[in-house]
């Protein structure tokens, strides 16, 4: 497959080819056109240029090499059946006003742009499975023109009063703080749990230190539960916003004993910072989340819009087996 890719429309020739560095000024003035407000360049630069496992991003350029649409994704490492494979984030997407109308066909450039997008990145057997989040019109657009499909398990959202949730102990003889990355504590918790999470990116020591402590903006509690021989054996990923807490992020076995265990000293911790409420983004059908409404959260209505979608380019991951397999948190996506 070519990298590049010549468009012509009655407004002219448009280029499609994969974003470099070099672009980033000109694609921050088509962020603030497409959307209305800056982007931090700071978080831009640590969400594609310091993400250790790269980016994937189409860009289509007017006769002027300036950008008018971008179709972007973050690749994670993963594993399907012992195999390496990469589930790639669907991200930023966008298209300059005034192109929005210009056609080749019936496919405007937004959907030439993502088209090409998949022709150049999603390459089996490594980029195989791509996930989103999108709002309903680019939902829409996908569906109809990229072969969206909803991940039919859907987001689940939970929440508890901090009072509500069950205070246990048991498995874990510490659950703690952590301020500083460590990179064997990591890999122990990814490397001892992962065969409870079969589908899912792989929440490694790189992930762990890329999301949470090079972020340049936001500011997480890392808990981390040892057992009784001090051996890392779980973590828990806070925000707190107000006097609400997201937990953005846990890996945990799925037993209601070691959930209860760390979430409830989780909560210990948010007492003390005022925090009365607790929130989370999960898939309905896991463990984890079945165990934490088992501890004391409740099941209620998705309040942002959210839906997961994806897309498969491997003959052996069919939608049907993500939409019962996949476990991802808020940490696969950008919105926390």
């Amino acid at each position: 497959m070519e990298m590049e890719k010549i468009l012509k429309t009655d407004q002219g020739k448009f280029k499609l080819r994969p974003y470099t560095s070099d672009d980033q000024e000109k694609v921050m003035e088509l962020w603030e056109l497409a959307f209305n407000h800056e982007m931090d360049q700071k978080v831009w630069r640590w969400k594609y240029h310091k993400n250790p496992f790269g980016y994937q991003i189409m860009l289509c350029l007017n006769e002027k090499e300036e950008p008018v649409v971008m179709y972007g994704g973050l690749p994670y490492k993963s594993f399907y059946k012992g195999q390496a494979i990469r589930m790639v984030h669907m991200t930023d997407s966008m298209s300059h006003p005034a192109y929005r109308s210009t056609t080749q066909g019936r496919k405007g450039l937004f959907i030439q742009t993502a088209e090409h997008f998949f022709d150049v990145f999603a390459v089996p057997p490594e980029s195989v499975f791509y996930y989103g989040y999108p709002g309903i019109r680019a939902y829409r657009l996908g569906k109809l023109f990229l072969q969206y499909n909803e991940i039919s398990q859907g987001v689940q959202f939970v929440s508890a009063d901090i009072e509500q949730v069950k205070n246990r102990s048991g498995y874990f003889k510490k659950t703690r703080l952590v301020h500083s990355f460590d990179t064997t504590i990591f890999n122990r918790i990814w490397n001892s749990l992962n065969c409870y999470y079969p589908f899912s990116i792989s929440r490694n020591a790189d992930f762990i230190k890329w999301r949470y402590f090079d972020h340049p903006t936001k500011k997480y509690l890392v808990f981390v539960s040892r057992n009784i021989l001090h051996q890392p054996k779980a973590y828990g990923i806070i925000q707190i916003n107000n006097k609400i807490a997201t937990l953005v992020d846990i890996l945990v076995k799925p037993r209601v004993d070691d959930i209860a265990c760390l979430v409830s000293e989780i909560t210990k911790e948010l007492k003390k910072r005022g925090v009365t409420q607790i929130q989370s983004w999960l898939p309905p059908n896991h463990g984890v989340t079945q165990k934490l409404i088992q501890i004391g959260f409740i099941a209620k209505k998705e309040p942002l819009g959210l839906t997961i979608v994806g897309r498969t380019f491997h003959k052996e991951i069919p939608l049907d087996h993500a939409s019962k397999n996949m476990f991802f948190t808020m940490a696969d996506g950008d919105l926390f």
